[in-house]
């Protein structure tokens, strides 16, 4: 019976703490935490769900809705990725890719989590694209995705 005005007391004092005040991000699709059509300078914030590792990878789409993109020559572009938790910077990239008529797809790099950047936080990615080729970009736009590897269990049998 002592407990009793013990537990309650313990119950008061905690529910007039000041709760931690967070923003609400929405759920990733699946395995894909970040996928933005990029513009010359986008800022996006982001999350990365669970620990493991992540690719980002950069890809052309039409502008009119056809399957493939029209290259004529080569596409070269430079991407400046920055990472950042409020204020504090944590990855800084800067790629250089080439796209040849008929690529859709390139892999800029990988992330290891924890490792090179929280879980579980939200962060702010900073992104701008440049193309150093002659004005092949018109022709397409650019997706900057950032996607989860799947890594299954090993099945262990005894």
């Amino acid at each position: 019976m002592r407990l009793l005005p013990l537990l309650l007391l313990i119950v008061g004092l905690t529910t007039n703490a000041n709760a931690a005040v967070f923003r609400y991000m929405p759920p990733s699709l699946g395995p894909i935490v970040l996928n933005q059509l990029l513009t010359d300078d986008h800022h996006a914030p982001f999350r990365l769900p669970k620990i493991g590792q992540y690719y980002a990878e950069l890809i052309l789409e039409p502008l009119d809705g056809t399957h493939d993109v029209a290259l004529s020559e080569p596409l070269a572009l430079e991407l400046d990725l920055q990472v950042a938790r409020r204020e504090r910077v944590l990855l800084n990239r800067n790629v250089t890719v080439r796209f040849v008529p008929g690529e859709r797809a390139k892999t800029l790099f990988w992330l290891s989590v924890p490792d090179h950047l929280p879980n579980r936080t939200t962060l702010d990615m900073h992104m701008q694209l440049r193309e150093t080729s002659n004005d092949q970009l018109r022709n397409a736009r650019v997706r900057l995705q950032l996607t989860r590897k799947i890594e299954l269990a090993p099945f262990v049998v005894f």
